[in-house]
């Protein structure tokens, strides 16, 4: 996702879970908000990056707009790894955080990909217009990359342009895995 040269970024980490990835984004020399929908995560987040000096912000997520209550052009980046693809109403999501992007924004996300849906549930992959939790094969697919989770999907570079195509470019798709099973993405604001 190029994050191992980004710096001087104020970085929305969203989902950020125990806070690693917040604390190596701060320890790059980003200015990070550690957030996600479990509050004893973001204590713990907020921790970690104590111990190495490197204080993160903290934002709790809602299940409903606007998600996080940031103001208006306060972030470069929204980065959400593993986390995208876990959220049943993305679209939202993803329109509301338009609003934090500062101009120049971006919006970064790891996926589960389309080719990975093909080789862990061994079928073709649905129409990428689909509703995924109407397939068959849905809940193998679910627990093939999500052993605890209740909502899951899949991406190509066509289903994010179908589904957010109207408010975002893609910048950049790429698979990053030797199976390919996960994806990474790039979207600026339209």
């Amino acid at each position: 996702m190029g994050m191992d040269d980004t710096t001087g970024k104020i970085i929305l980490d969203l989902g950020c879970g125990v806070g690693i990835e917040s604390l190596e984004l701060a320890l790059a020399g980003n200015d990070v908000i550690a957030a996600d929908l479990v509050p004893a995560n973001i204590e713990l987040a907020q921790r970690v990056a104590a111990l190495y000096g490197r204080p993160v912000r903290t934002a709790l997520v809602g299940w409903e707009p606007p998600y996080v209550d940031l103001s208006d052009d306060s972030i470069d980046i929204l980065y959400m790894n593993g986390v995208l693809h876990h959220i049943p109403h993305a679209h939202d999501l993803i329109r509301a955080s338009l609003a934090w992007l500062r101009p120049g924004g971006e919006i970064r996300a790891m996926l589960y990909s389309d080719r990975g849906w093909a080789k862990y549930v061994g079928v073709v992959v649905p129409p990428f217009d689909s509703d995924v939790t109407q397939h068959p094969h849905f809940r193998k697919f679910l627990r093939a990359f999500d052993r605890v989770g209740y909502h899951a999907d899949w991406y190509s570079r066509k289903r994010l342009e179908w589904r957010f195509g109207d408010i975002v470019d893609i910048s950049m798709y790429k698979y990053i895995t030797n199976d390919d099973r996960y994806a990474v993405t790039r979207m600026v604001p339209k």
